[in-house]
């Protein structure tokens, strides 16, 4: 009976182990940008495999073992009433099986400690495992092999003493019930035989009652195991519901209606007064009244020191944040009014950071338009952005798998796969990172060639460090924490005596801007 109720819950089993794996990956996507800077990626996977697991056996052994059992136990019961007619035997066998069910719970509630100490150590042993890999580079540039295998050891540690302690905890338990169910059939055998000897009972009642009790103790010997599992899985599930419970700060208002590009008499790309902070962020670091239009097909520049806010422009374009106060808007729209995803579909991103796919070169190309992209329009924008050389060298040319984070090529390879990856998707706005800080001389002039080309035709806002290469921008804004100091064209710029002409000719005599010479140059300020 129990198999033929497994193989018909196989399918229900399988439908909705996909639909809970499939939703919740969906709603990790649907979380906003704050929350994904803030996430420890290990602890999200263990969370999220667990408590889609939790998910399916809460359902398999409540309903397919846990109910079954208790009806059966009742069902005894009853017998030991009405066809047995000995009420006493009833009642002793009734008692013994609530003091069973009762300890069960109590101890497996007690147990409940001991798994969500074991689930802790277990989410920070994968979190620790997960980053140490990530970041095997590092690793090896500060030689810490040592460090990361201690620190790793003694999570280890920690988890096999939660583990052994949860194990000990079941073995307890087990003692327990075993004592019940010895002492419910000793007693039951004793009222079995007083029934025979004082009531002309027969031997086949006798036999009878052992078999009952018996019978009804054997499904809840599994009920220690069914309670844990179920307890275990709420465990679980507590930590899968929390992740479940997160929501995105952006959110598309109630019947968004998609991004209209069509061309209209307004410029593509406007901020209006826009003041943002993130919510740790000391207010003397926001943005402030941060003002600029974009025409179509213009392009603008934001230049400053590091943390100066120019990624956290950016952001808000895309909003991955909403604005304290003031307006993004594009081709004349409010962002806020808009669907998040036909607005992000209208821009392209070259970043100077470049993580790729662990997959082909073809796949990571592709990513820009993935459902239209074909072959020819691929191997186009890699000829544009000056990586078809570098493919064709390559054994397995497009096939070529780029490893982790994109860690088999070089930066200047990346960026010029991001540069590629932009053209395929073919948006009508590009911003761009850095877009050549890691080519060198000769491969930037091809490189800025193309960006020239991708320019001519749509909205550019690029977010420069080498100055060299935003020459021709139709504006260039300098940002000095968070505000917009200075901006003109780079001929008006360089010719005053401002924070631009001063960047400017540190760069063209060679020297580093003193942000960059800075130990702290390299942290990112300007995240929450």
């Amino acid at each position: 009976m129990a198999e033929a109720q497994s193989l018909v819950y196989i399918k229900v089993q399988q439908a909705a182990y996909i639909e809970i794996a499939d939703n919740t990956f969906a709603h990790l996507h649907s979380l906003s940008l704050d929350w994904h800077l803030r996430k420890k990626m290990g602890n999200v996977i263990r969370s999220m495999d667990r408590g889609i697991q939790a998910a399916q056996q809460t359902m398999q052994y409540v309903f397919l073992y846990l109910i079954p059992t208790l009806v059966e136990a009742f069902a005894v019961t009853l017998i030991f009433i009405f066809h047995f007619n000995n009420m006493q035997l009833a009642v002793f066998v009734f008692l013994n099986l609530f003091l069973y069910i009762y300890s069960t719970v109590q101890v497996t509630l007690w147990r409940k400690q001991f798994r969500t100490a074991t689930t802790k150590h277990d989410n920070d042993l994968h979190d620790c495992l997960t980053d140490s890999l990530v970041n095997y580079e590092t690793v090896k540039y500060f030689t810490a092999e040592h460090y990361e295998r201690s620190v790793y050891r003694s999570l280890v540690e920690k988890f096999q003493q939660t583990s052994m302690t949860t194990q000990a905890s079941l073995s307890l338990l087990n003692i327990l019930q075993q004592l019940i169910v010895n002492f419910t059939l000793c007693g039951g055998m004793i009222l079995a035989t007083m029934r025979v000897l004082q009531a002309n009972g027969s031997l086949g009642e006798f036999v009878a009652v052992n078999a009952y009790i018996i019978n009804v103790f054997t499904p809840l010997n599994f009920l220690g195991t069914i309670y844990n599992m179920v307890v275990n899985a709420v465990v679980d599930m507590r930590s899968f519901g929390q992740l479940l419970a997160e929501t995105s700060e952006v959110q598309d208002a109630a019947g968004a209606p998609d991004l209209d590009l069509r061309p209209r008499n307004a410029a593509m790309v406007v901020f209006e007064k826009v003041c943002f902070h993130y919510s740790k962020q000391p207010l003397g670091r926001s943005i402030k009244d941060v003002d600029f239009q974009i025409p179509r097909g213009g392009s603008l520049a934001l230049v400053g020191t590091t943390g100066a806010g120019k990624t956290t422009v950016t952001r808000l374009l895309f909003r991955f944040y909403d604005t304290v106060s003031g307006r993004v808007l594009v081709n004349g729209q409010d962002v806020k009014t808009i669907t998040q995803r036909s607005l992000r579909a209208a821009i392209g991103m070259v970043p100077q950071d470049v993580v790729l796919f662990n997959s082909t070169i073809a796949h990571n190309l592709r990513y820009g338009n993935v459902d239209q992209a074909t072959q020819a329009d691929i191997e186009k924008a890699a000829q544009s952005a000056q990586l078809d050389a570098f493919i064709a060298a390559q054994a397995l040319g497009y096939e070529t798998i780029v490893g982790e984070r994109g860690l088999k090529l070089s930066g200047g390879e990346k960026q010029r796969l991001a540069i590629a990856r932009c053209l395929v998707k073919d948006p009508p706005i590009v911003v761009l990172d850095e877009a050549t800080s890691a080519l060198d001389s000769e491969t930037e002039q091809k490189i800025q060639q193309a960006l020239n080309v991708l320019s001519a035709s749509r909205t550019v806002i690029a977010i420069a460090h080498r100055l060299s290469t935003i020459k021709a921008y139709d504006e260039i804004c300098v940002l000095q924490s968070g505000e917009i100091v200075e901006r003109g064209s780079h001929e008006q710029l360089s010719g005053s005596a401002g924070h631009y002409s001063a960047m400017w000719k540190r760069q063209a005599a060679g020297i580093m801007d003193d942000a960059e010479e800075s130990p702290s140059a390299g942290l990112n300020l300007e995240s929450p």
